[in-house]
């Protein structure tokens, strides 16, 4: 009888699976040792690693590492060229890259060899995934599985943003320790990004690394919020951890071991404000020639030496040291922007410069000009992999034959990637594989944590689908780092890997149960399915985005700045005679997605801290859209109140203002409640932004509560004065 496996990420590509098992340990005691070669690489030395922490952590056993031969009356796991007479038998598998491998389980003993080092990597990571624990006994399945991946490049962009921005060294570590465990090969980092006013009247701009020819570029930040756990207001003041450690190069160094390539992300002319605004000389000027602080003047030869030097230190400091030749250059979004100056939000400021040389070529000329001297540069610097996102280039009408054409004069043509990026449902029609050039896909695996949770497994599936279909070389999903996004990430990781094992969603979710909550997985797969009802684009999600308050960060070019956040998304409720109905119906489905997963948190299932992402970004949506409804009942016993008053039935009035003030101290008091969960289940580094944005209410409802108690201490027969809260 053949023996059950694991659940396995990503699934590998073939497997013959055999009758029996083999023991490793056995009660106190443990039977096996792993053999490498006496010339073992860094690689295989990790591989070997990878297998004996594995085994220590399921029966608390730790097996000897031994060179060339196993220690006497022990089961051999042979690993790297240890492996090649074991496996001499087997077929390699058919793979161009290094990361293919073999591996082997029978009654004498397991090995695991790549086709590189990287492929060992990757054989033991499913050796890892493969043991089991059988009451005292550790046991592997009788079992050969020969693999190797769909997609060259596999992996994750994180972006330039708050919580990033405050990841250790130990947190970059854990995430390519994470990232390699399921077979992901590529770690975009964003050093450099910037976006418009969204708080303290401030441009959103991160520099994550210091560069020693440019000292003036940091971004120190300080976030103030309320914590529900301390029940007092808190403020942090720092710069990217990253930066002010200068560990870039450290977590380059620690992913090539891992065959995670870390590639910088430095933005320029769109998602730029820092380095025109410290460096005026390069900005882009208006049309009385003054710098405006966003995009380059194109013309200056004072832009392309600053963008040189720039890329040519981060090329030579911390790549180049550790073989890494990858390098992106942004240039995504390339227009006009709000929210740029604070003492004037809602002008319309543009990237492209209008003096006097600007003015005499077309944007197309300037675009693709600086694009290739910028590329050209970073080849002269030893990058042979450079990447650009490819909306720009579509948008401007420059993504043809010609732009081939010019890059192939200039030997670019093969070091160029296209990024083909969509967070939505639907894909692209074509990613243009008619052009020849490199490219990758780009969906999304989670980027808003401090928002109600939104989930983009549909995109995932559907543009890793168009990739493998239209030939694209890599997967790399945009994001910022979040346990809860556990799902995306494995999703992630099995489309990049083995597409055709991902039939469908539905089938690959009762797979994610099955690996979450165990022998609980039928139950589990019904959370995850209510989790889905509040998560998934459709209404649910409408109305939480709705009532969230990030969206009234952004500049909005018919309303005051700052925006009156909550009062603007509860002005919007009141004038929706439907809004009470939509509160209550995603506020019952985050209930109910709530309660099905604390259940299965007290019922043992193996992957308890993943299901506590979900409760609590669960408890987040519920508790978001019950605050609301509390403000919406609130508004109308206020105006009941005010009706009663103003006929004279102040008994009424008063009793109407008592349960409006009550449902005001309801809302604080669940607002409490889920910020001490929220702080009591999310990282550390994602805790502020996190904690911000949710705190963003507190302020309004403690106003609302101050004002209703003012008319409460002075009952008089006057008039009760119009809903303060109300956004005319």
């Amino acid at each position: 009888m053949a023996a059950s496996l694991p659940v396995l990420f990503p699934q590998p590509q073939e497997i013959e699976l055999g009758a029996g098992r083999l023991v490793l340990a056995q009660g106190d005691t443990g039977l096996c040792s792993i053999v490498i070669p006496g010339d073992a690489s860094d690689t295989e030395r990790i591989a070997a690693d990878v297998v004996r922490s594995a085994i220590g952590a399921r029966c608390g056993l730790w097996p000897c590492v031994v060179s060339d031969r196993p220690l006497p009356e022990t089961v051999p796991i042979w690993i790297g060229e240890s492996a090649r007479p074991a496996l001499e038998r087997v077929p390699a598998p058919t793979d161009t890259t290094d990361e293919g491998y073999v591996l082997q389980v029978t009654s004498d003993g397991v090995a695991v060899r790549g086709l590189g080092s990287a492929g060992t990597l990757y054989g033991s990571q499913t050796l890892a995934q493969l043991l089991s624990l059988d009451g005292a006994e550790l046991t592997l399945p009788l079992i050969t599985i020969r693999d190797w991946p769909q997609f060259r490049y596999r992996g994750l962009y994180v972006e330039s943003k708050w919580g990033p921005d405050r990841m250790t060294l130990s947190d970059w570590q854990d995430l390519i320790d994470h990232m390699a465990s399921l077979k992901l090969n590529f770690l975009g980092v964003g050093v450099y990004g910037c976006w418009n006013i969204q708080y303290d009247q401030k441009p959103t701009e991160f520099m994550m690394i210091p560069l020693r020819k440019f000292p003036d570029l940091k971004t120190p930040k300080t976030i103030s919020y309320y914590s529900g756990r301390e029940d007092s207001w808190k403020a942090v003041s720092y710069l990217p951890r990253m930066f002010e450690e200068d560990f870039f190069g450290e977590i380059v160094a620690y992913g090539k071991q891992r065959n995670v390539i870390v590639r910088p992300h430095f933005n320029s002319l769109g998602h730029n404000t820092l380095l025109p605004r410290l460096y005026p000389e390069i900005s882009a000027r208006d049309s009385h020639g003054w710098p405006t602080g966003y995009g380059f003047c194109l013309s200056s030869p004072a832009t392309l030496d600053i963008m040189s030097q720039i890329v040519t230190e981060i090329a030579e400091r911390y790549l180049l040291p550790h073989g890494v030749t990858h390098f992106h250059v942004g240039l995504d979004e390339v227009g006009d922007m709000i929210g740029l100056y604070s003492h004037h939000p809602q002008r319309r400021v543009s990237p492209w410069c209008e003096c006097e040389h600007c003015r005499q070529k077309e944007r197309k000329e300037l675009f693709v000009g600086y694009v290739l001297e910028l590329l050209s540069v970073l080849k002269t610097a030893g990058m042979r992999h450079i990447t650009l996102w490819h909306d720009q280039l579509e948008r401007m009408g420059v993504l043809n034959e010609d732009f081939v054409r010019q890059l192939e004069r200039r030997g670019l043509k093969d070091n160029v990637i296209l990024n083909w990026w969509t967070y939505g449902i639907k894909p692209f029609d074509t990613i243009r594989p008619e052009l020849g050039l490199r490219r990758f896909v780009t969906p999304m695996t989670g980027y808003y944590f401090w928002s109600p949770y939104r989930s983009n497994l549909i995109n995932i599936e559907s543009l890793s689908r168009t990739g493998s279909e239209q030939g694209a070389e890599g997967i790399e999903a945009y994001c910022t780092h979040d346990e809860a996004f556990d799902n995306h990430q494995r999703l992630l990781a099995d489309c990049g890997w083995n597409r055709s094992a991902v039939k469908d969603l539905t089938t690959w979710q009762e797979k994610y149960a099955r690996y979450v909550f165990g022998d609980a997985w039928e139950s589990g797969l019904q959370a995850l399915q209510a989790f889905d009802k509040i998560s998934s684009p459709g209404s649910h999600l409408d109305v939480l985005q709705l009532i969230a308050s990030y969206r009234y960060t952004y500049v909005s070019a018919a309303r005051e700045y700052p925006r009156g956040y909550p009062r603007e998304a509860l002005s919007s409720l009141i004038a929706d005679s439907s809004a009470a109905e939509r509160l209550s119906a995603t506020a019952r489905a985050a209930s109910e997605a709530r309660a099905r997963l604390e259940e299965l948190l007290h019922a043992g299932i193996p992957r308890y801290r993943l299901a506590a992402q979900l409760a609590t970004e669960a408890w987040r949506s519920e508790g978001l859209a019950r605050i609301f409804e509390h403000l919406l009942n609130m508004h109308n016993s206020y105006c009941r109140a005010r009706k009663a008053r103003s006929a004279g039935e102040n008994e009424e009035a008063t009793a109407a203002l008592y349960y409006a003030r009550g449902q005001v101290i309801r809302a604080l008091q669940l607002q409490k409640r889920v910020a001490v969960v929220l702080e009591e289940t999310k990282a550390d580094y994602l805790l502020p932004q996190t904690m911000r944005e949710w705190s963003s209410l507190r302020p309004f409802l403690i106003s609302t509560l101050d004002f209703l108690d003012r008319l409460l201490d002075n009952v008089t027969d006057a008039e009760l004065p119009g809903p303060v809260w109300i956004d005319e």
